[in-house]
C-alpha cells in the first residue's frame, strides 16, 4: 500500500504535468489519476478525502484506472492519449453488466475497436516494442517475446527496416549471434543509437591497442575504424538540433 507521502508526491507530479505542455490532453491527466488511485490500494473514502473529490467521482476514476490496468496487462489494444474517463464511461454504460469486471472490460475494448476508437496492436508494433527498450535482442528472443513464427518475424522485420520512422541497429556480432534493437528516427541526436554505432568501432581500436606483437597489429584496421567513427560522428552532428537550425 502506498504511503501518504508517496501518494502526495505522485499526485503533485501529475498536477504539475497537467499544467505543462507535456500533458495538455485532459484524457492523459485522467488516465494518470486513475492509475495512481488503483496503484495506491487506498479505499475510495481515503482517496476522496486526500484529493477533495466526491466518492462518486473517485469510484468512476477507479473503474477507469482498473480498465487501463486491464488493457495494459494484455497486448491487443493501444490506449488513445485522449481517452478520458467520461469517454470510457459512455462505452461502459452501453455494455451489459457481467459477473466479472474483466469480461465487461473486454466488451468495452471490443466496442471501442468496432467504433474505430482504439487500434489493435499489430505484430509489427509488438516486434518494435520488444526491441525498443535500449537492449540488443536476438531474433530467437523476439520470436518468443511476441509469440510469432520465424517467418512472420522476417516478413515484418523487412517492413520495419524500410520504415523511415525507425533505425535498426545491430551489435556487429556474427550472423549466428547477432542481436538488434530498434531506435525511433528523429532530428534530435539519439545517444543510444550513436553509442550503439560507436561501440563496435571502439572495440576494434581497443583490440589493436592490446596486440602484443607486430604480427597481430594491423594499422589498416585502426584506420578503417577511425574513418568509420568519423563518419558516424559527422552524421550525428548533421542530425543535431543545432545543425537543423543552421540550415534554416
Amino acid at each position: 500500500m502506498m504511503t501518504k507521502d508517496q501518494f502526495k508526491n505522485q499526485l503533485l507530479v501529475i498536477e504539475e504535468q497537467r499544467q505543462s505542455a507535456q500533458n495538455a490532453v485532459d484524457g492523459k491527466y485522467e488516465q494518470r489519476l486513475g492509475k495512481l488511485f488503483v496503484s495506491s490500494e487506498w479505499t475510495q473514502q481515503q482517496i476522496a478525502e486526500a484529493v477533495g473529490k466526491s466518492q462518486n467521482t473517485i469510484s468512476q476514476l477507479l473503474c477507469f484506472g482498473r480498465f487501463l490496468q486491464f488493457i495494459a496487462s494484455g497486448d491487443k489494444f493501444k490506449i488513445p492519449a485522449d481517452l478520458s474517463e467520461r469517454k470510457f464511461r459512455s462505452y461502459w454504460k452501453n455494455t451489459d453488466k457481467m459477473p466479472k469486471e474483466a469480461k465487461r472490460f473486454t466488451a468495452v475494448a471490443q466496442a471501442m475497436e468496432d467504433a474505430d476508437y482504439v487500434t489493435p496492436i499489430s505484430l509489427r508494433d509488438k516486434i518494435v516494442d520488444a526491441c525498443s527498450n535500449g537492449e540488443f535482442v536476438s531474433k530467437s528472443d523476439m520470436v518468443k517475446a511476441v509469440g510469432c513464427t520465424p517467418k512472420q518475424l522476417e516478413d515484418n522485420w523487412n517492413h520495419i527496416g524500410k520504415d523511415k520512422r525507425y533505425h535498426i541497429v545491430n551489435n556487429n556480432g556474427s550472423p549466428r549471434h547477432r542481436k538488434y534493437k530498434v531506435v525511433k528516427a528523429g532530428r534530435v541526436v539519439d545517444l543510444d543509437l550513436l553509442m550503439s554505432k560507436i561501440e563496435p568501432l571502439l572495440q576494434d581500436i581497443t583490440r589493436q591497442g592490446k596486440c602484443e606483437g607486430a604480427a597481430q597489429y594491423s594499422p589498416a584496421v585502426i584506420l578503417i575504424a577511425v574513418n568509420q567513427l568519423r563518419k558516424v560522428l559527422e552524421e550525428g552532428a548533421k542530425n543535431s538540433p543545432t545543425a537543423s537550425k543552421t540550415k534554416r
